[in-house]
């Protein structure tokens, strides 16, 4: 039975590893699926030339 205890917290250590990892990636991804879209619009769709001033963007407003 000695050699059993460390196996087990080992191997319940690497399941609970995984499992937070999954849990995390998941939280990310939503998180950047929300924040993609607003970040492109108001960010990174709106550039404006520096030398006339015209500001270029792919939807009308």
């Amino acid at each position: 039975m000695a050699f059993a205890e460390p196996v087990g917290m080992g191997v319940g250590s690497l399941a609970g590893a995984v499992f937070s990892g999954l849990a995390a990636g998941a939280a990310g991804g939503v998180a950047g699926s929300k924040l993609g879209p607003e970040l492109d619009n108001k960010v990174l769709d709106n550039v404006e030339c520096r030398a006339c001033g015209y500001t270029f963007s792919s939807h009308v407003e």
